[in-house]
């Protein structure tokens, strides 16, 4: 939230990779509903994330601990100025 105001939706889903790995899947979108980035995480280890942003298809890995790697994820998107 800014200003008290909702600044991100998203949606989450399980997804496995090729190898067979379970990965989060985060669907980044904007308040007007245009996709910002999209991020994937090990399931049982959400503390280092794969983030392609769209705008730039710009890859980036992010390391955070936990708890509130989510909240941290959507933070760098907006210090990074994609929200």
């Amino acid at each position: 939230m800014r200003d008290g105001s909702p600044i991100t939706k998203f949606s989450e889903k399980n997804i496995k990779a090729e190898d067979g790995t379970d990965l989060l899947k985060i669907s980044i979108y904007n308040t007007v509903g245009e996709k910002v980035a999209t991020a994937t995480a090990l399931v049982n280890n959400a503390s280092e994330w794969l983030v392609i942003t769209d705008s730039d298809d710009k890859t980036s890995e992010i390391l955070y601990e936990s708890p509130g790697e989510k909240k941290k994820l959507f933070n760098w998107l907006l210090i990074k100025k994609y929200l």
